[in-house]
């Protein structure tokens, strides 16, 4: 009788049997085999070398798939983005009154309401997953939500009026680093520490800070260097607010959601792993958002621009209510028009909220040469202004802002 372990299949395969450590054959192979006879040998061997087969092949099934799902892009791949407003928040808080005051003075009172942890990254895609381009909407299935160059008027405190922003201004770097002093172009976060740490004149005070607000809240980019294109509206102090920066960061806002839709697309087609970008800003998107989910009977006050309300961690706690799970949100119903702080006759009492910073910076920088009667008369004609300015609230916002920097500029002069 020949030894079976040498012994050879009908096929010409080889019969060698698996060796006692292989995870298909019992510790007492030899002995049942010997036990048999050589039929039970050739059985036996039959038998584990077909479930050994269904095992490679499994095996290799399961290799393919892990292969495959290794290769997909799943709908909620994750985005980054380069705004970061809780860093920008503790900038804001942390100028020092007198720099403040140079801001003010330049016509933008209204970026030291900015005060918020950010919006969370799942909330950024979700809404970004869901906005037309074309109609500037968000469109879910219980409503639709339009963000116009209005909606950052609205909820940031820009008026939506004046000259477009130049882009792509040829020269506009060179003569940016030229006019602030700078061999190369700084990072946003060496801009900001510079908002903190160093002494620069007025002018180029304001216009560092306006780059660092740009670059990490209005007009974010995938770099962390500041984009050179809005640096052509930066170069006089002065003019910077004679341009229509609500209608630049809607039209940077919906520029970004393209080209991520269109990146999104390209990336599952391909099967791609590369990074997808969220710019512009999710903020001014995430608060118009929630400000029409219905929330019941939780309410927000009505007050404008809406960075008067939506302070601290309140987008991230209000996202988590209108959560379904952990990449999808849209549990509330959108309100009608009506229904929301939007509606034109709850918009009039805007104007009304720079007026107690108005007079502040009035006697900080003027108490040893305006009487406090003086100062409150002043005040006092702002307020009355109000209801000449009309109900465009916005258009008051701009009205106010440019009158209140005609002040300070003719009180320094004298």
């Amino acid at each position: 009788m020949p030894d079976i372990d040498s012994a050879s299949d009908d096929d010409g395969s080889s019969s060698d049997p698996p060796s006692e450590s292989s995870d298909f054959a019992p510790a007492n192979w030899h002995g049942a085999a010997n036990a048999g006879g050589p039929a039970a040998a050739d059985a036996l061997k039959s038998c584990f070398r077909k479930k050994r087969k269904r095992c490679d092949a499994q095996c290799h099934h399961l290799k393919r798939q892990k292969r495959h799902e290794a290769n997909q892009v799943p709908d909620h791949k994750k985005a980054t983005n380069r705004g970061n407003l809780a860093w920008l928040s503790h900038i804001i808080n942390s100028i020092p009154s007198v720099k403040k005051e140079i801001i003010c003075g330049y016509g933008f009172p209204f970026v030291f309401h900015l005060n918020s942890s950010g919006v969370p990254r799942s909330f950024a895609q979700w809404i970004d997953d869901h906005i037309q381009p074309e109609s500037s909407d968000i469109i879910v299935e219980s409503g639709t939500i339009h963000l116009g160059p209005d909606t950052f008027s609205d909820v940031i405190g820009f008026g939506n009026s004046g000259f477009d922003v130049k882009v792509d201004f040829e020269g506009a770097k060179e003569q940016f680093l030229s006019l602030m002093g700078f061999s190369e172009l700084p990072t946003i976060k060496q801009l900001g520490k510079m908002l903190l740490t160093n002494d620069l004149a007025n002018d180029k005070y304001f216009i560092c800070f306006m780059v660092v607000f740009l670059s990490s809240f209005l007009c974010p980019n995938s770099s962390t260097y500041p984009s050179v294109k809005y640096l052509g509206s930066l170069l006089i102090a002065n003019d910077v607010r004679i341009y229509n920066w609500a209608s630049s960061g809607h039209k940077w806002f919906i520029e970004s959601v393209i080209k991520y839709q269109k990146d999104k697309s390209k990336s599952k087609a391909l099967f791609s792993r590369s990074n997808l970008t969220l710019g512009g800003c999710m903020y001014v998107a995430a608060v118009k958002y929630l400000d029409f989910a219905d929330f019941g009977e939780v309410k927000l006050d009505n007050s404008f621009p809406r960075t008067l309300v939506w302070k601290h961690d309140l987008i991230k706690d209000f996202a988590r209510l209108d959560q379904k799970s952990a990449h999808e949100y849209g549990l509330r119903n959108v309100r009608d028009l009506s229904r929301t702080c939007y509606a034109s006759a709850s918009k009039s009492t805007c104007v009304s909220s720079y007026l107690p910073h108005f007079k502040s910076s009035l006697e900080n920088l003027f108490r040893d040469s305006l009487h406090d009667k003086v100062v409150q008369d002043i005040c006092n004609l702002f307020e009355r202004s109000e209801n000449n300015l009309g109900r465009d609230v916005m258009n008051a916002a701009g009205q106010f802002s440019y009158l209140r920097s005609t002040v300070f500029e003719m009180l320094v002069i004298n």
